[in-house]
């Protein structure tokens, strides 16, 4: 944001207004906001809940003709197979991290097809 040229004094009011709505507008925030510790405290949702939620709504937003809810479905079966019924507030970085090692190791060979499935499909 261009406040004016540096030493002018019209541009060190503008700066000092700056600062100072910027100011306000945090303490608003602040003063609206609950506390952290507020968050979560009110619902137990688990993951396989939010899952079911958020494929409802994909079915709306995108259409019972759309291939969309398809692909979101296939994309979080494993989520919701390891952490269907963890607590959504307990889902962090290891368990995506674990999710996305299970998604390597037992999905992608499935959907690429190991190379035995491979192999047997040949003569076909």
């Amino acid at each position: 944001m261009y406040l004016g040229r540096y030493g002018d004094p019209k541009t060190n009011e503008r700066y000092a207004r700056l600062i100072a709505e910027i100011a306000a507008q945090k303490q608003r925030i602040q003063q609206t906001a609950p506390a952290s510790s507020e968050f979560g405290k009110t619902t137990d949702l688990t993951i396989g809940e939010l899952i079911l939620a958020y494929l409802n709504f994909a079915e709306n937003y995108y259409g019972k003709d759309s291939r969309e809810p398809l692909g979101l479905k296939l994309a979080l079966r494993s989520v919701n197979t390891l952490y269907g019924s963890a607590l959504a507030n307990d889902f962090g970085p290891k368990s995506l991290k674990a999710i996305r090692q299970h998604m390597i190791s037992v999905e992608y060979p499935l959907a690429m097809g190991a190379p035995e499935m491979r192999n047997s499909l040949k003569p076909f």
